[in-house]
C-alpha cells in the first residue's frame, strides 16, 4: 500500500492506494494516527485508489475516527470504490463516516 499525506490549513488529506490488507495495517494507523493529532483534527482519507479494505484496516480507520471525534475533529472517506463501498455498506459503517465524492467536497463540509 502507498500512503501519502497533504497537511492543509483546514485538514490533512490521506491518499491511500492499493491493498489496505494486514500487511499495511501498521502503516494505516500510523498515518491515521498523525492525521487525528494534527490541528485542526480533521483527517480525509481519499480512498480512490484503494481497491481491497481487510477487517483490520477497517478496525484501524474505526479507531481513528473514535479519537477524532473525542478531539472535536473528524474522519471522512472519499470516493471508496464499489467494492469498499460494498463493504462500508454491508457492516453499516457508511452511517459512521461521511463519504464524499472528491477530496474537493470533502473540503469544502
Amino acid at each position: 500500500m502507498d500512503i501519502t499525506t497533504e497537511v492543509l490549513d483546514e485538514a490533512t488529506i490521506i491518499h491511500f492506494s492499493g491493498a489496505a490488507d494486514v500487511t499495511a495495517v501498521a502503516e494505516i494507523r500510523r498515518a491515521l494516527g498523525e492525521g487525528v493529532s494534527a490541528t485542526p483534527c480533521r483527517v480525509v482519507c481519499d480512498l480512490s485508489g484503494t481497491s481491497y479494505i481487510c477487517s483490520d484496516a477497517l478496525g484501524a480507520f474505526i479507531s481513528a475516527h473514535e479519537e477524532a471525534r473525542e478531539a472535536g475533529g473528524c474522519v471522512c472517506l472519499v470516493h471508496p470504490q464499489r467494492r469498499i463501498a460494498d463493504i462500508l455498506a454491508t457492516t453499516q459503517l457508511d452511517r459512521l463516516f461521511d463519504i464524499f465524492e472528491n477530496v474537493e467536497t470533502a473540503l469544502a463540509r
